[in-house]
């Protein structure tokens, strides 16, 4: 079993057929989220988690073999939050233009949460402990965002709406126009948030300029026009 360091609460063996209740399960995620983000992920113990979701140390254990278990649970719910179900399914057919600028909308104003910020610092507190955790935990969250956004290109591509070609780099490209400055200013203090408005700014742009390098010849005209 491998252990992030500080993370040494000493997990308790899982109750053989005993049912797993959901509730609790989400109520440990809560406790344990607040208290993450209140105190990092060195200062929490799992008994303090126990206090927190007013469970028992019996029912945390039978959910969660240990704190680096319990802090990646934590990390992926964080990512299902904005990749929700369907999503992909319901929007592959129709114009990339529209699914990407949607698509950036939606994450600029996740990733502009300050709890999402705050996940972050989180994040790298726990690899710098132990690199293998990193890796966990960018594969539960921006690992399945970039995903999400290859499948988004490589089904353009296939509809002949995008030059073929590495969709890897495309999504790295397109993430790099949508972020720009903004964040490091607010994780900085040199502005204090950003508005919706702005948020939809910036996603229509980064995806106008994305589509100047992308778009298939064939479709390159349109968005050459594209206000």
């Amino acid at each position: 079993m491998v252990y992030v360091a500080g993370m040494t609460d000493t997990p308790a063996r899982r109750a053989p057929g005993r049912p797993r209740d959901p509730a609790k399960r989400a109520a440990i995620l809560a406790g344990a989220r607040a208290l993450f983000l209140e105190r990092g992920s060195d200062a929490v113990t799992m008994d303090q988690v126990v206090a927190r979701a007013k469970v028992s140390r019996a029912t945390l254990y039978s959910n969660f073999t240990d704190k680096g278990e319990l802090l990646a649970a934590v990390i992926a719910g964080e990512a299902e939050r904005f990749l929700t179900g369907g999503w992909i399914r319901d929007r592959l057919d129709q114009p990339v233009e529209q699914t990407l600028i949607r698509f950036g909308e939606e994450l600029l104003g996740f990733i502009a949460e300050a709890d999402v910020m705050a996940f972050e610092r989180l994040i790298a507190q726990a690899a710098l402990a132990e690199p293998n955790y990193g890796t966990r935990f960018f594969t539960a969250g921006p690992g399945q965002t970039r995903d999400v956004l290859i499948t988004i290109i490589r089904a353009a591509q296939n509809r002949g709406e995008l030059d073929h070609g590495d969709a890897e780099q495309a999504a790295n490209d397109l993430l790099g126009l949508w972020q720009g400055f903004w964040r490091l200013e607010i994780q900085y203090g040199h502005r204090a948030s950003i508005d919706r408005a702005e948020l939809e700014r910036l996603a229509r742009h980064g995806v106008r300029q994305f589509l100047k390098l992308y778009s298939a010849p064939n479709s390159r005209r349109n968005n050459l026009g594209t206000n």
